[in-house]
C-alpha cells in the first residue's frame, strides 16, 4: 500500500494507465471485429467474442445471419459445349472458316470439355462418336464419323465427312 504522496501519484497514474490500455484494447477489438467479415477473417473474429465478453460480463453479439438465396437452375450458355464422354476426340476448331483465328486444336480427353462463345465456328472433329455437344445449352446432334461442320448461331453443317 502506498503511503507517501508521491507512491500515492505514481499508484494512481498506474491505474490510470491499466484502464486506459483496457479501454484501447477494447475499442481495437471492436474495430477487428466489425471490419473483419469484409477481409475474409469472419472465423478468427467470431472465437474472439468470447474473451471480451467474459472479461466485462456482457452478452457476445449474435453474429448477423446472412440471406440465403435459392439457386436458380443453370442458365443456358450462349454458343458452343463439347464434352468427349465415351472416349476421347481429336477436335479442331476455327472462328468463322477453316482459314480463320484458331480456337482450340488438340486431344480433348475422356470426362473433360471445352466451350466456345462466337456464333460461327468451323469444326474439325475425329472420333466425335465420344463427344456431347450442347448449342446455346440445347443438346445437339453430332455426325457419328470423323467430319468437318460448321455452326451458325443455332444450326450445325456438316460440309464433309471422313
Amino acid at each position: 500500500m502506498p503511503t507517501t504522496r508521491l507512491e500515492k501519484m505514481i499508484a494512481g497514474a498506474g491505474m490510470a494507465l491499466i484502464v486506459a490500455l483496457g479501454v484501447l484494447t477494447t475499442l481495437a477489438w471492436f474495430h477487428y471485429r466489425d471490419t473483419a467479415g469484409t477481409q475474409g477473417t469472419q472465423g478468427v473474429a467470431s472465437s474472439a467474442a468470447a474473451a471480451p465478453a467474459a472479461l466485462t460480463g456482457a452478452t457476445p453479439a449474435t453474429p448477423a445471419r446472412r440471406e440465403v438465396v435459392p439457386r436458380q437452375p443453370a442458365a443456358r450458355l450462349p454458343g458452343l459445349m463439347l464434352r468427349a464422354t465415351r472416349g476421347e476426340s481429336w477436335v479442331s476448331v476455327h472462328l468463322e472458316s477453316a482459314s480463320g483465328a484458331s480456337l482450340f486444336e488438340g486431344v480433348l480427353p475422356q470426362g473433360k470439355s471445352v466451350h466456345f462463345s462466337k456464333r460461327k465456328l468451323w469444326l474439325r472433329l475425329g472420333a466425335p462418336e465420344n463427344l456431347d455437344a450442347k448449342v446455346n445449352g440445347r443438346r445437339a446432334t453430332l455426325p457419328t464419323v470423323t467430319s468437318t461442320i460448321f455452326l451458325d448461331g443455332d444450326r450445325i453443317t456438316t460440309l464433309a465427312t471422313g
